[in-house]
């Protein structure tokens, strides 16, 4: 078993955002000395316990300050942006630390202020499909575009051979359908939902499908909270931490869903 981190970027009590920031990549150096596999970065937007906004710099920090662990997000918000946003960032990525590149993907809900301000488009609420955004990420990465398609024969980088890993992060069924029938990795997020964990998984294994995208058989990740302490009552008390803050994002979450549209930006008075 190859134990790996997911770095939300923690700020401490009584430190700030930069502070954060300084010490996911120490922490990720660090991982590397201790052997782990791999580090992912998360991605949450205007949040005041975590600093990682944008998973793609902390990796590219990172991958400065270290050679030989695997770096990636968990997850970049496909909500969020385009197909070839993603996988020409990744590409890039890629060719900055080849092989040690991971591209997990997942879709999530900032609230209806921040899911607003991340579109460039709004004029209509943004209908995503997410299927159709991760078979199009899939086929930039590995040119796969049926000819006729308007994008075919617009390789990223012509001389990186190299491709990140490929997964999805899920929490639910769906998510394992996915991924077995895209024929890519999958993680479950057993720390949200972690009765649905083994059913997924199973599934996931018995209905994977290559389809060319870099796996010839399933390759799965369960995530999970760990609390270390000193002793019992000290990881018990810490491990009721991460608890306490599912709890109140749930309910914050249940105190925001309406629908939003943010006011038009005045002209400028000339």
């Amino acid at each position: 078993m190859t134990l790996s981190i997911v770095d939300l970027g923690t700020v401490a009590p009584g430190t700030t955002e930069k502070d954060a920031l300084a010490d996911s990549l120490e922490n990720t150096r660090h991982a590397e000395e201790l052997g782990f596999h791999r580090v992912w970065f998360a991605e949450h937007h205007l949040s005041r316990s975590g600093a990682s906004h944008y998973p793609e710099l902390l990796i590219a920090a990172a991958s400065a300050m270290t050679s030989r662990i695997r770096l990636g997000s968990g997850a970049v918000l496909m909500n969020h942006y385009s197909p070839f946003k993603v996988a020409e960032m990744f590409k890039q990525l890629e060719a900055m630390a080849p092989g040690r590149i991971d591209l997990g993907m997942g879709r999530a809900t900032a609230g209806p202020v921040i899911d607003a301000a991340l579109q460039q488009n709004r004029q209509r609420p943004a209908q995503v499909d997410h299927q159709q955004q991760i078979l199009e990420t899939l086929a930039w990465l590995y040119e796969s575009f049926p000819e006729d398609h308007p994008f075919a024969g617009n390789p990223l980088m012509t001389t990186v051979p190299e491709v990140p890993q490929t997964w999805l992060l899920g929490s639910s069924p769906n998510g394992s359908n996915l991924a077995a029938g895209l024929g890519i990795g999958y993680t479950f997020a057993g720390f949200i939902n972690p009765q649905g964990a083994a059913p997924a998984l199973r599934h996931y294994r018995k209905n994977f499908n290559p389809q060319g995208f870099g796996l010839d058989s399933p390759r799965a990740i369960l995530a999970v909270n760990v609390a270390v302490g000193e002793t019992t009552a000290d990881g018990l008390h810490l491990a009721g931490s991460p608890k306490g803050f599912y709890a109140r994002c749930a309910e914050r979450a249940g105190t925001r869903e309406r629908s939003w549209s943010p006011p038009p930006m005045k002209q400028p008075l000339r």
